[in-house]
């Protein structure tokens, strides 16, 4: 390979390592640069028995890789040569012969009916259960793979290696954002992220939505801000504060339209990119605002999953901790008060209490999780 195709051709690696969707691009052009007429590029996790990754050159051979993993891939003589040689490319025609090859079933009736005939590629191990494997093909009547194609794979192999560590890292970090993101978006606070001066970073659907209403914090020039003029100086302030201290403030806003009702403002620091951050400070602050005066109960979903309730119980179970009297519930929903006591004392055995401000202390309790939909 020349140096300059070579170059580009690492620089694609490392590329699909942080964007797994170019991998399709890197092998494209490694193909194209030893004069392969099919490829694949195939991760597993043989611990877990699950595929990782999987591109290849023609995504519609569905047929034919059906009938590969069905039969003939416990017959492909490759297989245990690439699982014996691991971190070393193998170019079949090293191993096999024309006289192997002429006594071949997997060759004789799968590879070469299909119209193919030599194969170059490696297996890559990445700690104790992910495999990775790339595979180069020429097509039936071409010549082998010749041993500079072979040294130019070879060259590449540490690459890789390095890149498929990165995107294996990168993709639990990812994950572990989701999996963060999911429990902030279930959670009843507003949240909301901040750099060092103020301006949003992230909102989960609560802090959109206060920050879309306006009536308890805005944005003026990118900056976030509490709706109330009076409480905005002390506001930017806190999180300047919070930022350049580390430590955690509180403040109380209001609802500019309504002033009976009033949030709870908590900022608290965020933690460093890392440990070679250029700031002495805090990178930003984490803004949580929760109504005063409002209590979250949880989903009649949530009751009836957590204890096997039907949903007429769920829902005389939600009214009584938000406060209903029996009375009131059975007149509003009409619905009979003796309906109502069987009802109850079935939420009673099915929630192993005895008494209804038993009930309402087990459902306080619960964290309410956001529903979709």
């Amino acid at each position: 390979m020349e140096t300059k195709s070579f170059d580009r051709l690492v620089g694609l690696i490392y590329d699909a390592a942080l964007d797994p969707a170019l991998w399709r691009e890197a092998l494209y052009e490694l193909a194209s640069q030893v004069g392969a007429d099919a490829w694949h590029l195939l991760g597993w996790d043989a611990q877990m028995g699950v595929d990782t990754l999987g591109v290849i050159s023609d995504p519609t051979a569905s047929e034919v890789i059906d009938r590969y993993n069905a039969y003939y891939g416990a017959l492909d003589p490759r297989r245990q040569l690439a699982a014996n040689s691991t971190g070393a490319v193998i170019a079949c025609h090293h191993h096999f012969d024309e006289r192997f090859v002429s006594g071949s079933e997997f060759y004789q009736d799968f590879y070469l009916p299909i119209g193919l005939h030599y194969s170059m590629g490696a297996s890559l191990h990445q700690g104790q259960s992910l495999q990775y494997q790339i595979g180069l093909l020429r097509e039936r009547g071409r010549a082998p793979f010749d041993s500079d194609q072979v040294a130019g794979l070879t060259r590449l192999l540490p690459h890789f290696d390095r890149a498929f560590r990165l995107m294996e890292r990168g993709q639990t970090v990812a994950r572990a954002g989701e999996i963060a993101a999911a429990g902030v978006e279930a959670t009843p606070l507003a949240v909301i992220a901040l750099d060092r001066i103020g301006r949003v970073m992230y909102c989960n659907h609560r802090g959109e939505k206060l920050l879309k209403e306006e009536y308890v914090l805005r944005l003026r020039e990118g900056v976030l801000t509490c709706a109330d003029g009076s409480l905005a100086s002390r506001f930017i302030a806190a999180v300047a504060a919070t930022v350049k201290s580390g430590q955690p403030a509180n403040l109380l806003l209001k609802h500019i339209k309504n002033a009976s009702e009033r949030y709870s403002v908590t900022l608290t620091a965020l933690p460093k990119y890392g440990a070679f951050s250029l700031a002495g400070e805090a990178e930003g602050a984490l803004c949580l605002v929760a109504p005063m005066g409002r209590r979250r109960i949880a989903t009649a979903r949530q009751l009836v999953e957590l204890f096997g309730l039907s949903s007429a119980e769920a829902r005389l179970a939600r009214a009584l901790t938000l406060g209903e009297p029996l009375e009131v519930y059975a007149r509003e929903n009409d619905v009979r008060l003796s309906t109502l006591k069987t009802q109850l004392r079935s939420i009673f055995a099915k929630t192993g209490t005895d008494r209804q401000s038993a009930v309402v202390r087990l459902i306080i309790g619960i964290p309410a999780v956001r529903e979709s939909g």
